[in-house]
Protein backbone atom coordinates (compact mmCIF):
# COMPACT_ATOMS: atom_id res chain seq x y z
CA UNK A 1 0.00 0.00 0.00
CA UNK A 2 1.22 3.68 -1.10
CA UNK A 3 -1.08 6.43 -0.65
CA UNK A 4 -4.32 4.28 -0.12
CA UNK A 5 -3.75 2.63 -3.21
CA UNK A 6 -3.03 -1.26 -3.46
CA UNK A 7 0.49 -1.29 -5.15
CA UNK A 8 1.22 -5.14 -5.37
CA UNK A 9 -0.19 -8.17 -4.25
CA UNK A 10 2.83 -11.02 -3.36
CA UNK A 11 3.07 -14.29 -1.03
CA UNK A 12 5.52 -14.80 1.30
CA UNK A 13 7.82 -11.93 2.44
CA UNK A 14 7.90 -8.57 1.29
CA UNK A 15 9.62 -5.34 2.08
CA UNK A 16 7.59 -2.73 3.45
CA UNK A 17 7.43 0.88 1.65
CA UNK A 18 9.36 3.25 3.28
CA UNK A 19 6.29 5.93 1.79
CA UNK A 20 3.66 2.97 2.72
CA UNK A 21 2.51 0.00 4.77
CA UNK A 22 1.45 -4.00 4.18
CA UNK A 23 -2.11 -6.00 4.81
CA UNK A 24 -0.95 -9.11 5.71
CA UNK A 25 -3.73 -11.84 5.26
CA UNK A 26 -3.98 -15.57 5.35
CA UNK A 27 -5.68 -18.34 4.23
CA UNK A 28 -8.55 -18.38 6.99
CA UNK A 29 -8.81 -14.37 5.08
CA UNK A 30 -8.37 -15.43 1.64
CA UNK A 31 -11.93 -15.50 0.60
CA UNK A 32 -12.81 -12.04 1.10
CA UNK A 33 -9.75 -10.56 -0.08
CA UNK A 34 -9.86 -11.32 -3.51
CA UNK A 35 -13.07 -9.07 -3.39
CA UNK A 36 -11.40 -6.47 -1.22
CA UNK A 37 -8.01 -6.10 -2.96
CA UNK A 38 -6.21 -5.56 -6.54
CA UNK A 39 -3.94 -3.61 -7.93
CA UNK A 40 -4.18 -0.23 -8.56
CA UNK A 41 -7.66 -0.44 -5.74
CA UNK A 42 -8.15 2.28 -3.03
CA UNK A 43 -7.98 1.20 0.37
CA UNK A 44 -8.86 3.29 3.55
CA UNK A 45 -8.26 1.99 7.09
CA UNK A 46 -9.19 2.85 10.88
CA UNK A 47 -8.25 1.58 14.26
CA UNK A 48 -10.70 2.17 16.81
CA UNK A 49 -10.41 1.08 19.90
CA UNK A 50 -12.83 1.58 23.26
CA UNK A 51 -10.89 0.19 26.31
CA UNK A 52 -13.18 -2.37 28.23
CA UNK A 53 -12.32 -1.51 31.93
CA UNK A 54 -13.85 -5.09 33.08
CA UNK A 55 -12.10 -6.77 30.03
CA UNK A 56 -10.15 -9.84 31.33
CA UNK A 57 -7.42 -9.43 28.70
CA UNK A 58 -5.67 -6.00 27.67
CA UNK A 59 -3.65 -7.68 24.79
CA UNK A 60 -4.63 -9.67 21.12
CA UNK A 61 -1.96 -11.97 19.75
CA UNK A 62 -3.04 -12.65 15.73
CA UNK A 63 -1.16 -15.51 13.78
CA UNK A 64 -2.12 -18.33 11.39
CA UNK A 65 -3.37 -20.86 10.99
CA UNK A 66 -6.30 -20.52 13.38
CA UNK A 67 -7.43 -24.21 14.77
CA UNK A 68 -10.15 -23.79 16.60
CA UNK A 69 -12.98 -21.48 16.48
CA UNK A 70 -16.10 -22.25 18.27
CA UNK A 71 -15.29 -25.57 19.08
CA UNK A 72 -14.83 -26.47 15.46
CA UNK A 73 -12.28 -26.87 13.43
CA UNK A 74 -11.21 -23.97 11.55
CA UNK A 75 -8.44 -24.95 9.29
CA UNK A 76 -9.55 -24.94 5.15
CA UNK A 77 -7.11 -26.47 3.04
CA UNK A 78 -3.06 -25.87 4.16
CA UNK A 79 -1.42 -24.97 1.30
CA UNK A 80 1.59 -24.11 2.89
CA UNK A 81 4.66 -27.21 2.58
CA UNK A 82 6.00 -25.97 6.09
CA UNK A 83 2.70 -27.00 7.97
CA UNK A 84 1.62 -29.97 6.72
CA UNK A 85 5.17 -31.48 7.09
CA UNK A 86 5.78 -32.94 11.06
CA UNK A 87 7.87 -30.37 13.17
CA UNK A 88 7.16 -29.09 16.87
CA UNK A 89 4.72 -26.87 17.14
CA UNK A 90 3.23 -24.70 19.58
CA UNK A 91 -0.11 -22.96 19.85
CA UNK A 92 -2.66 -20.89 22.45
CA UNK A 93 -6.27 -21.09 23.12
CA UNK A 94 -8.98 -21.07 25.66
CA UNK A 95 -11.57 -23.95 27.31
CA UNK A 96 -14.96 -22.97 27.16
CA UNK A 97 -14.55 -21.68 30.78
CA UNK A 98 -12.31 -19.04 29.22
CA UNK A 99 -9.15 -20.46 30.70
CA UNK A 100 -5.84 -19.54 28.82
CA UNK A 101 -3.92 -22.81 27.81
CA UNK A 102 -0.74 -23.26 25.86
CA UNK A 103 1.36 -25.64 24.92
CA UNK A 104 4.09 -27.67 22.06
CA UNK A 105 4.25 -31.24 20.96
CA UNK A 106 7.21 -32.24 19.91
CA UNK A 107 6.12 -33.37 16.34
CA UNK A 108 2.69 -32.79 14.55
CA UNK A 109 1.46 -30.89 11.12
CA UNK A 110 -1.53 -28.42 11.81
CA UNK A 111 -4.31 -30.33 11.09
CA UNK A 112 -2.61 -33.01 13.78
CA UNK A 113 -2.25 -30.00 16.00
CA UNK A 114 -6.36 -28.66 15.81
CA UNK A 115 -7.22 -31.96 16.31
CA UNK A 116 -5.19 -32.16 19.29
CA UNK A 117 -6.49 -28.76 20.94
CA UNK A 118 -10.04 -29.84 20.02
CA UNK A 119 -9.42 -33.52 21.79
CA UNK A 120 -7.79 -31.27 24.99
CA UNK A 121 -11.80 -29.14 25.20
CA UNK A 122 -10.34 -26.09 23.70
CA UNK A 123 -13.02 -23.82 22.38
CA UNK A 124 -10.42 -21.47 20.15
CA UNK A 125 -7.06 -21.85 19.40
CA UNK A 126 -3.91 -20.80 17.14
CA UNK A 127 -1.52 -21.80 16.09
CA UNK A 128 1.85 -19.94 17.05
CA UNK A 129 5.04 -20.85 16.04
CA UNK A 130 6.81 -24.70 14.80
CA UNK A 131 9.85 -26.09 14.20
CA UNK A 132 13.22 -24.52 15.56
CA UNK A 133 11.19 -21.70 17.40
CA UNK A 134 8.87 -23.88 19.46
CA UNK A 135 9.01 -23.91 22.93
CA UNK A 136 8.03 -24.05 26.49
CA UNK A 137 9.46 -22.31 29.53
CA UNK A 138 7.48 -22.69 32.79
CA UNK A 139 8.72 -22.15 36.26
CA UNK A 140 12.28 -21.71 35.83
CA UNK A 141 12.67 -24.40 32.98
CA UNK A 142 12.02 -25.11 29.61
CA UNK A 143 9.49 -28.25 29.25
CA UNK A 144 10.22 -27.95 25.78
CA UNK A 145 13.71 -26.69 24.35
CA UNK A 146 13.72 -24.20 21.42
CA UNK A 147 16.46 -25.12 18.68
CA UNK A 148 17.46 -21.67 18.39
CA UNK A 149 17.84 -18.09 20.17
CA UNK A 150 14.40 -16.38 20.33
CA UNK A 151 13.86 -12.69 19.43
CA UNK A 152 10.35 -13.12 20.97
CA UNK A 153 7.80 -14.79 23.13
CA UNK A 154 4.40 -14.98 24.54
CA UNK A 155 4.36 -14.63 28.05
CA UNK A 156 2.23 -14.91 30.55
CA UNK A 157 2.89 -13.54 34.10
CA UNK A 158 0.43 -14.35 37.07
CA UNK A 159 -0.61 -11.87 39.47
CA UNK A 160 -0.02 -12.68 42.75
Amino acid sequence: MQNGVVTEIADGQVEIPEDGYIICYGENNDEWSHYNFAVGRKVAYRVVYEEDKDAAFKNTLSNAPLLLAGGGLALGEVSDPKLNVEAPRSFVGVTWDNVLVMGTVGSANVRELAELTKNLGLKDALNLDGGASSGLYYNGKYIGQPGRQLSNCLVVIAKP
